[in-house]
């Protein structure tokens, strides 16, 4: 089978041919769903948000971790937006997204809540972001 490359406009940040072979596919879902998600997570709530909210306060840290996740995430897709709306919109879902995964982590304490969220965000992304044609 092959997949389709979908037209997101601003979420587009990578140059990919139009049609992806199985394997691409497979490295892609193993990258962005698998991968990321624990190391990202490890990272910005392990790491930086705890640290921040051990020293200052749990909101504090949320609010850093989500500074540094922004660029990280959202400069590539900033930099190629058709429009300063879609490069605004961006920024906004990314926010949210980190605001969500820094609150249930300073709920839970658990790493594994906001790993599992943000692995199906990265999937929900890819999904929309190409269609699957047999």
């Amino acid at each position: 089978f092959a997949v389709r490359q979908g037209y997101l406009g601003a979420a587009g940040t990578l140059s990919t041919p139009e049609e992806m072979s199985a394997t691409a596919v497979a490295v892609l879902l193993g990258l962005t769903v698998v991968l990321a998600p624990p190391v990202e997570e490890l990272f910005f709530r392990g790491v930086v948000q705890q640290y921040v909210a051990d020293v200052a306060s749990p909101a504090v840290g949320i609010a850093v971790a989500t500074i540094l996740f922004i660029p990280t995430h959202g400069l590539g897709i900033f930099l190629t937006a058709n429009s300063l709306l879609a490069a605004i919109v961006v920024v906004l879902v990314l926010t949210v997204l980190s605001t969500v995964l820094g609150v249930v982590y300073a709920r839970t304490q658990n790493l594994g809540v906001p790993i599992l969220i943000h692995g199906g965000y990265n999937l929900l992304t890819i999904f929309v972001a190409i269609g699957v044609q047999h």
